[in-house]
């Protein structure tokens, strides 16, 4: 039997930008801190999407498997204890979407 997740009705699946444990000075943060900003993770990678996710938004607000997006902080579900483990949010939940220029 799988253990994979899959999104259902307006959910979806995404993967939170992993939060570095040493800053850029050198300095190790405490575990307490760094797993306080691992649930706050706003930046994340979409990883799969529920069959009703964003049915009647507008055309350009769809976002896609892969897409680098901008979710509300405390959003979603872990779907496993591991602090690295992917989220499952509210469509609305992701309020933006990182695109190159």
């Amino acid at each position: 039997m799988s253990n994979v997740v899959k999104p259902l009705g307006y959910r979806v699946l995404v993967q939170p930008d992993i939060t570095e444990e040493v800053t850029e000075g050198g300095i190790i943060l405490h575990q307490a801190t760094v797993q306080a900003e691992r649930h706050a993770s706003t930046t994340a990678v979409i990883v799969d999407i529920g069959p009703r996710a964003w049915t009647g938004e507008e055309e350009g607000s769809r976002c896609e498997i892969g897409d680098h997006v901008l979710i509300r902080k405390y959003a979603g579900v872990r779907t496993e204890d591991d602090e690295n483990s992917p989220l499952l949010v509210n469509d609305q939940d992701i309020i933006g979407r990182f695109e190159d220029e």
